[in-house]
């Protein structure tokens, strides 16, 4: 067996401990085979990958890079498609270590050798909403969205950053594309249903809840807004059944025990809804609709006014 042969055994080997998650053996192993032969980059490169799922980011930079370093240095030809990987992967992992500049450096590096890469031009917008750079973040995602339509965190992140700024419609059909991926995604269904609750869409927005629910029994959220929708309709008692449910996957929610103390509160139950507010404001202190909503039961209970159940 040639030198050739026995590495690409070795690294065989090693992939395979890789894919089983055995990265401690894999990084052994590829130690082995770096102290022979320190150019060898398919080492290099898994040795990376297995650090960094040991969240040891700081070495996997190390081996990225090294195969930089090999490919400059002009001693061992690597092709194009490894080395956007390799500069795909450092700026993940530079990410990782919250290095966001450093991180977009390297994803333009990946892009100058393969512009068409969605998930670089997504990365760089995700990097670019963390450092508040909202329309460059817009720009990058619609850049992803240009190469593959079906980016579905392109599509979420573009989706979101329009609902904060009040572009429902548009931010519904970020969403809606979505779904058209991946129908059973149900936080997606939930988003659809929150634009379609602000537009007061109330039966177009149930429908999108019972979809989020249908993908996701435990979606609390799902519940809870949907909650919203009937109130919207002044179905007042399945609003409640439905804050209910949501409390029975997830009691620690201040807004739904908010929203439920609303309810109660449109059904004169003023007592049960000062409860509500209270458990609220136990979760989050500085709540101000419960803080508000408190402050108004506590008022109404003592002139006397509403009725437990």
């Amino acid at each position: 067996m040639n030198s050739s042969e026995k590495y690409s055994q070795l690294i065989d080997r090693g992939i395979a401990f890789v894919v089983s998650g055995r990265y401690e053996n894999a990084i052994k192993l590829f130690d082995k085979i770096l102290s022979e032969n320190p150019r060898e980059h398919i080492a290099l490169y898994n040795k990376g990958l297995s650090l960094t799922a040991l969240n040891r980011f700081t070495d996997a930079i190390g081996c990225w890079d090294g195969i930089i370093r090999i490919h400059q240095e002009g001693k061992c030809k690597i092709a194009n498609h490894v080395l956007e990987e390799v500069f795909y992967k450092k700026g993940q992992t530079l990410q990782a270590l919250g290095l966001f500049q450093d991180a977009v450096e390297c994803w333009n590096q990946a892009l100058k050798l393969n512009p068409k890469m969605a998930t670089a031009w997504f990365k760089i917008g995700l990097c670019s909403e963390r450092l508040g750079n909202i329309n460059m973040a817009l720009e990058f995602y619609d850049n992803a969205l240009r190469i593959d339509s079906n980016h579905i965190n392109s599509s979420y992140n573009k989706g979101n950053i329009l609902y904060d700024c009040g572009k429902y419609q548009e931010a519904l059909e970020c969403f809606r594309n979505v779904v058209s991926v991946d129908c059973n995604d149900s936080d997606a269904w939930t988003r659809i249903g929150v634009i379609q609750n602000e537009l007061c869409l109330w039966n177009d927005a149930l429908k999108s809840f019972d979809e989020a629910i249908m993908a996701d029994p435990r979606n609390f959220r799902a519940f809870n807004n949907k909650s919203l929708s009937l109130s919207g309709l002044e179905m007042l008692d399945k609003a409640l059944e439905c804050c209910n449910i949501a409390l029975e996957i997830n009691n620690r929610h201040a807004d739904i025990w908010c929203n439920k103390g609303v309810i109660l509160r449109e059904l004169w139950r003023y007592k049960d809804a000062l409860n509500c507010f209270e458990r609220s404001l136990q979760i989050d202190p500085n709540y101000k609709i419960a803080k508000d909503n408190k402050f108004l039961m506590e008022s109404l209970i003592r002139y006397g006014h509403g009725h437990s159940k």
